[in-house]
């Protein structure tokens, strides 16, 4: 997964944290399941942290709004009233942006979790395939 690129901008690319192992191949590791295993937690996670950003995001512009309300009466002609609607109107979009981010890596992550989950059970079942089965008693 990549970040977008205003917040590739901001922070660089993207470095994976989550991993997938091999459980039997631990270190100097001759033991242990032989299970490919992904874990979803992780992006279930970060998913919930992009869906909580979201929500205190939008607090944050209904905040500003509110707080910005009625401050320029009484500046018209004053350039400080200008700047004001100007400082405003940019950190709006500013938290508007990261708002939309957070929708969106929400949904993306979310889904990556459910992925895993789904890709741990197909892998599972095509090796079960593989394996013989015993034969039958009494042919």
């Amino acid at each position: 997964m990549t970040l977008s690129p205003q917040w590739e901008e901001l922070f660089g690319p993207a470095e994976p944290k989550a991993q997938t192992r091999l459980a039997s191949a631990g270190p100097g590791d001759a033991g242990g399941e032989a299970d490919l295993q992904q874990d979803a937690a992780p992006w279930t996670t970060a998913a919930g942290v992009a869906a909580e950003l979201h929500t205190t995001t939008g607090t944050a512009r209904s905040d500003l709004d509110l707080a910005h309300d009625g401050v320029t009466w009484g500046l018209e002609g004053f350039t400080i009233g200008a700047i004001l609607a100007e400082v405003h109107k940019g950190w709006d979009k500013r938290l508007g942006n990261v708002r939309n981010e957070c929708s969106r890596l929400d949904g993306a992550l979310k889904a990556v979790g459910r992925d895993f989950g789904e890709t741990n059970t197909e892998v599972k079942d095509s090796f079960q395939r593989l394996i013989p089965k015993p034969p039958e008693e009494g042919r």
